[in-house]
């Protein structure tokens, strides 16, 4: 089930983008959706490179969420960018070429024109290794390039030295070529920094930067209250712009009913309610005012229930994972905070 506000707020984030704001902040207290924001943003962005930062405890093993530091931030962003914009670039640098000829490779030979035990790679810079090699008659082993470790050395690289290549360089050839477009970096999760122990994050970088290119946006999630936020304005000054996601409007009060008006009509969360003895007004009446502008309380009620209804639809025999549903049995105590809704559970 969509929820409209999302879209919205992509507005919003559209236009303030289109000033001359280089930072856009987009806060929301825990729970706001700020985050679902921009996984949004992400997919109705697809040419915004995005990064985000994983929550405390989340696996380290996501595809979708890093660990925050600077080096990683601008690696990522860089490869992003070079898949959008491979233009913007330096081209391929040929550092070596060598043609070689021989007579006979005999069965015990092993020959190379170009034999490099480790090769150490720009990840931004590419380089070039051009071989020919030709021979009369190969018995044994014969190899053009031959490169016994490669090694794409990112995280042995200062992130000062990643800075230009894989940022402030292609953003400056953009410019020149494409002037009057923007290059926007979504960047969710800058509150989960301060649960990291890293000498250089990006959260550090952001506020100290000095100035970022014209080109430039990076649009930032967090929470309200996370210092890094302060560090941002006073770095920044009038760089820095606000989209607050407002819990209690009357805009979220219509989606959240939206929203749950949608669930209740699903025929497997539909049946859940039934035979609780709740119909779907009932449902949308008793859970909105409890959950407010709460979407991380909202999705928590919708997972319960399409397990729920998973369950119920699940073959006889098979095993099926049986979810807290005894609240619906009381659902006008309902907890108004999701603390309380996670205390019930327990």
């Amino acid at each position: 089930t969509e929820v409209p506000r999302e879209g919205r707020i992509v507005v919003a984030v559209d236009v303030v983008v289109e000033q001359r704001f280089r930072i856009v902040v987009l806060t929301g207290a825990p729970g706001a959706g700020k985050s679902a924001v921009m996984a949004h943003l992400a997919q109705e962005r697809p040419s915004w490179p995005r990064y985000f930062i994983r929550r405390a405890g989340d696996s380290d093993g996501s595809a979708y969420r890093h660990e925050g530091g600077l080096a990683s931030f601008l690696t990522l962003t860089g490869f992003q960018l070079l898949a959008l914009h491979p233009q913007a670039f330096p081209e391929l640098d040929t550092q070596l070429v060598v043609t070689a000829e021989t007579g006979a490779v005999g069965p015990d030979a092993d020959v190379s024109a170009i034999r490099v035990a480790e090769w150490f790679a720009h990840p931004f810079r590419p380089g070039v290794l051009r071989a020919r090699l030709q021979a009369a008659l190969v018995e044994g082993r014969a190899t053009a390039v031959e490169i016994g470790r490669l090694v794409v050395n990112v995280a042995g690289m200062e992130p000062a030295a990643l800075e230009a290549p894989a940022l402030l360089d292609p953003l400056r050839e953009l410019a020149g070529s494409h002037p009057g477009e923007r290059v926007v970096v979504l960047l969710d999760g800058l509150d989960e920094l301060r649960f990291r122990d890293a000498a250089a994050d990006v959260g550090r970088w952001l506020t100290r930067h000095p100035q970022f290119p014209s080109n430039l946006r990076i649009v930032v999630a967090s929470r309200p209250s996370t210092p890094l936020l302060r560090e941002l304005e006073l770095g920044h000054g009038q760089s820095v712009q606000h989209v607050h996601i407002e819990p209690e409007s009357d805009d979220v009060r219509q989606d959240v009913q939206g929203y749950l008006r949608n669930l209740a009509g699903e025929a497997g969360i539909s049946a859940v309610l039934a035979s609780h003895g709740i119909s779907g007004d009932r449902f949308v009446n008793q859970v909105s005012p409890k959950v407010g502008g709460n979407f991380l309380y909202l999705t928590m009620v919708a997972r319960l229930l399409d397990a729920e209804a998973a369950r119920l639809q699940s073959a006889p025999g098979e095993m099926a994972p049986v979810p807290e549903v005894g609240w619906l049995d009381s659902i006008e105590m309902l907890p108004d905070r999701l603390p309380g809704f996670y205390a019930l559970l327990l």
